[in-house]
């Protein structure tokens, strides 16, 4: 369990952020880079299974102590001090926002908080009696299914305070879903322009090779005349089609190498290079530029050989 000011993907409360530097740093070097600022309590990197690169965690007697110190995220640590952060004094902005020294005590990895692909800003933790915040949000993780657990927090909180409100019980996955929306829509827009280039694709394919085996039909008789079994026909037309479709995928798959790198801000959950994806993709590519050969192929082999000898 945990308590933070602002939860990822929540965009119910206005964002918190501001400029950071180390201390002792230049004028000239202030007010340079803005980072969001969070107020946890010890309990919420553990209830999200965040990852720390570096140092340690808040713990109960941080708090108790009102001690100055603050989490950041590798990307705030890598930006500031390359060589490590753990131990380093940094300039933030406290709960009243003034300016306060702190001392870097862990280092976590990113939490997307507003964008599932897009890292906005670095994240600073500090510790809620040093930033003390009118919301804070209660993170819970547990085996109990959502419904029990609801009422079950409402009791605990009851406990404490009978007057204090409680709102806003979600799953985090809910939030997950809202953020997903914006890529779940471009996904599907692009999935159908995609399936459109295929079907495309598929017909010109089709038409070509069909144009090939129409404009060979006299050859085709005389072969079969000739004792070619249909397989052997069906091969013939098949060799001659699919090595254009093989270099066509080919070409099709280094050129996606090279551009979808500049979409990676649109892609979740994958690498622009992914090679399940590459792989999947070249074989589907592949598949159904096969078929569409296949199929006049497999006309060929149904003709009359005396209607092919007479065909002009």
């Amino acid at each position: 369990m945990g308590v933070i000011s602002h939860l990822p993907f929540d965009d119910t409360l206005p964002n918190w952020y501001s400029y950071y530097w180390p201390d002792g740093a230049p004028k000239t070097e202030q007010n340079t880079f803005m980072a969001d600022h969070r107020s946890i309590l010890p309990g919420y990197f553990k209830s999200l299974r965040a990852q720390f690169v570096a140092g340690r965690d808040f713990d109960a007697i941080d708090v108790q102590e009102n001690r100055p110190i603050a989490i950041v995220d590798d990307n705030v640590a890598a930006r500031t001090w390359p060589s490590g952060a753990i131990g380093k004094k940094l300039s933030v902005e406290n709960g009243d926002f003034v300016r306060d020294t702190v001392e870097v005590v862990g280092v976590v990895r990113h939490i997307q908080s507003h964008s599932l692909t897009n890292q906005v800003r670095g994240q600073i933790y500090l510790l809620y009696p040093r930033a003390v915040r009118a919301h804070m949000a209660l993170t819970v993780r547990s085996n109990i299914d959502s419904q029990s657990l609801v009422g079950l927090i409402r009791r605990e909180v009851a406990k404490l305070d009978k007057d204090m409100p409680v709102y806003g019980i979600l799953p985090m996955r809910d939030y997950v879903e809202k953020a997903r929306r914006p890529a779940r829509f471009t996904s599907t827009l692009a999935g159908i322009m995609a399936a459109i280039a295929v079907l495309l694709a598929c017909t010109g394919i089709y038409g070509v090779a069909s144009y090939s085996v129409l404009q060979r039909t006299s050859e085709i008789g005389v072969r079969m005349a000739l004792g070619a079994r249909p397989g052997e026909i069906l091969a013939m037309i098949m060799r001659q089609n699919i090595l254009a479709v093989i270099t066509g995928v080919l070409a099709g798959l280094g050129l996606s190498l090279a551009l979808t790198p500049l979409l990676s801000r649109l892609l979740f959950g994958v690498r622009p290079s992914d090679p399940v994806t590459i792989t999947a993709a070249g074989v589907l590519l592949f598949s159904v530029g096969a078929l569409a050969c296949y199929l006049p192929a497999r006309r060929a082999t149904r003709l009359d050989p005396i209607a092919a000898l007479r065909y002009e």
